[in-house]
């Protein structure tokens, strides 16, 4: 079924015709139906992925940087690269993925890696509401346009902390003592 999903998916990329400008489909309404054949195809490798790896053990190592900076490399590079978007989304991101799901980040790291997990929500539900406001205050304090991409992931990252620390706990905490039956999520042992 996860297979059926990811080539009708696929079908409906291609048919739709997005397949160059595919990371940044969604924030508009006329990008739906490529936004959710995006959204499923990665839904369906993913949890292909998990089936496949899931009786794998996990090793601590520094590759489990090269996840991270590979998403990073791909999201800051210039767009309109022939084939950048579709084959990051269907070989690139899933081979990070696979290797995101094989390690473990060493000891030193683990907490920068929470905090990483904590904020990833958070700061996709808010990137696309602050891409105009933020890009007017860098037009008017004259930066240059190089520097766009690198301020903006981190004012986003500090805005989701910042969500996390004064929202999200908050709330966790609330809901957790009215309901004595949640449970905290644990951390996926190694």
């Amino acid at each position: 079924m996860l297979v059926a999903l990811c080539l009708l998916s696929l079908i409906a990329i291609i048919l739709t015709g997005t397949p160059d400008t595919l990371l940044g489909t969604g924030a508009r309404t006329e990008d739906l139906l490529s936004a959710l054949s995006r959204t499923l195809l990665g839904f369906a490798i993913g949890m292909l992925l998990f089936r496949l790896t899931k009786a794998m053990s996990r090793r601590p190592s520094l590759l489990a940087l090269v996840p991270l900076v590979g998403v990073l490399v791909i999201l800051l590079l210039p767009k309109h690269i022939p084939f950048l978007e579709v084959g990051s989304v269907v070989i690139v991101f899933p081979a990070l993925l696979l290797l995101a799901i094989r390690l473990e980040p060493p000891a030193i790291l683990q907490s920068a890696f929470v905090v990483l997990g904590d904020i990833s929500y958070p700061m996709y539900m808010i990137h696309v509401p602050l891409i105009a406001p933020l890009v007017m205050v860098f037009d008017k304090l004259g930066l240059p346009l190089m520097l766009y991409p690198w301020l903006f992931l981190a004012l986003v990252a500090v805005a989701a902390y910042i969500l996390v620390i004064w929202y999200d706990e908050p709330v966790r905490r609330f809901l957790r003592a009215r309901d004595p039956s949640r449970r905290q999520a644990a951390p996926v042992a190694s």
